[in-house]
């Protein structure tokens, strides 16, 4: 429970104030920075095993309709047991997108993208190679998977993201999600599989300055020959001030591939607008 600890604290911090909800298009086309922290612990089978994966996004508005941004990770990893303690920091793959904001319909906004992974995650061919893995597997796992061509090693990806969001009511917002991606295996690779993935996300939370919501995910690696889908549930408080949101989500993945982790993950993110 440390990193929930964390988490809430730092949300209450973030989120001590009120104002009303305000996603207009002229919101969306500001300047963003976004920092996401995101949290596991465990302690089972006289293992104690932590982990940390802090996430920096920025974007960048060139007109009223598109934006560039830039994403990028770090996965700690200590895990300690009776006999032994190993602590890793690695890198994962900057993700680099051109984000289009058209117009629609009155009440729903969208944004559709289109991006590459630079392959910086990498494993190295000696002794702390399972180490690192599981810390690539941690920080995948910590969103069920989602995005998790920044966690891939010795990956190159091309993803294309697309979101939608529905006022659909005085009390409620829908957004919608979506990602399709197709990874494949730099020179460095023990891996030679070129993975396609499929990603799609539903969310319904209430519109207030303090939102309560509810999430479902699913991600799709369609070359894999078993355990091909992944399901997620999480739930989340958002928070939404004139310059800052802030947001916690405990996510809990559902079944195969990712049953062993049977806990919650807690992730916050807070953006920032200028």
């Amino acid at each position: 429970m440390n990193a929930l600890l964390y988490v809430v604290t730092s949300f209450l911090i973030v989120s001590n104030g009120n104002n009303n909800i305000d996603t207009s298009e002229e919101q969306a086309s500001l300047q963003q920075i976004e920092f996401d922290l995101g949290g596991y612990t465990s302690n089972r089978h006289n293992s104690r095993t932590l982990i940390i994966v802090p996430v920096l996004s920025g974007a960048y508005a060139i007109n009223h309709f598109l934006q560039v941004r830039a994403q990028w990770g770090v996965v700690s990893c200590n895990q300690k047991s009776n006999t032994s303690s190993t602590r890793t920091a690695n890198l994962g793959n900057p993700f680099l997108s051109f984000i289009w904001s058209p117009e629609i319909f009155t009440g729903i906004t969208s944004q559709i993208s289109a991006g590459f992974t630079i392959p910086i995650a990498h494993l190295p061919n000696n002794a702390s190679t399972r180490n690192e893995r599981d810390a690539y597997a941690f920080a995948s796992a910590l969103k069920g998977l989602k995005s998790m061509w920044l966690w891939s090693p010795d990956r190159f990806a091309f993803a294309v993201p697309l979101t939608l969001q529905w006022r659909a009511s005085l009390f409620a917002i829908i957004n919608l999600d979506t990602s399709a991606a197709v990874m494949l295996p730099t020179k460095q690779s023990s891996n030679n599989r070129t993975d396609a993935i499929f990603e799609f996300g539903a969310e319904i939370k209430t519109q207030s300055p303090l939102s309560l919501g509810f999430r479902i995910q699913t991600v799709t690696i369609i070359t894999l020959p078993t355990d091909r889908l992944q399901l997620s549930v999480s739930s989340f408080l958002e928070h939404e001030r004139e310059f800052v949101t802030a947001r916690i989500e405990l996510s809990m993945p559902v079944g195969d591939p990712l049953a062993v982790f049977n806990y919650w993950f807690a992730n916050l993110t807070t953006t920032f607008r200028f």
